[in-house]
C-alpha cells in the first residue's frame, strides 16, 4: 500500500479544497485518506470517490524534491481509510534525466519511470523481445498493465530512438 503524511493538515470539500474538521461533507460521499511522507502538505484529507493518487498529491501541494515516485502508480484510485506514504529517494537513486529508450532500457532503467515497478518493467522487456522492439511509443500500451492513463503519465519520459 502507498503511504504519505506526518501531521494532520485538514479536510477537503466537494471541490477537494481544505475545510475545517468541524464541517461534515454533504451526503457522506467523501473518502478519508491519510497522506504521509514526501509531499509538501502531509495530513488527513477527505476526497471525492474516484480521486486518483496524482490528484491527491496535487491537493497536498505536490511532491517534495526528495520524493521517490518511481514505484508509485499515480493513476491508482484512492480508497476509504487509505494511508499513503510517499517514500524518500536515497542518495544512490538519482532523479531520472533524459528520456528512457524502450528498445534498449534495462529493467532497472524502466523502473525509474513513474508507475513502472519491477513486474511491469520485466513485462516491457519481454514484450520488446517477443516483438522485435517498439515501433512507436504508444505501443507500450500493448504491454499488460499499461493503459492510457499510465501512458499519459510517462509518454514525455520515453522514446524509441
Amino acid at each position: 500500500m502507498l503511504a504519505l503524511a506526518f501531521m494532520l493538515a485538514g479536510c477537503v470539500s466537494e471541490t477537494n479544497t481544505p475545510i475545517s474538521f468541524g464541517e461534515k461533507p454533504q451526503n457522506n460521499v467523501f473518502l478519508t485518506v491519510e497522506v504521509r511522507g514526501e509531499v509538501l502538505n502531509p495530513g488527513l484529507y477527505m476526497v471525492k470517490p474516484g480521486t486518483m493518487l496524482y490528484e491527491l498529491v496535487e491537493i497536498c501541494g505536490g511532491f517534495t524534491t526528495r520524493a521517490d515516485i518511481q514505484n508509485l502508480t499515480l493513476v491508482s484510485e484512492i480508497t476509504q481509510n487509505q494511508t499513503i506514504i510517499i517514500p524518500c529517494r536515497t542518495a544512490d537513486q538519482p532523479r531520472p534525466s533524459g528520456k528512457i529508450n524502450l528498445n534498449v532500457a534495462t529493467v532497472d532503467e524502466l523502473m525509474q519511470l513513474p508507475g513502472i515497478g519491477k513486474a511491469k518493467a520485466e513485462a516491457i522487456v519481454s514484450y520488446r523481445t517477443k516483438t522485435g522492439g517498439f515501433r512507436q511509443i504508444d505501443e507500450i500500451m500493448q504491454v499488460q498493465g499499461i493503459g492510457q492513463a499510465l501512458f499519459n503519465t510517462i509518454k514525455t519520459l520515453i522514446t524509441i530512438q
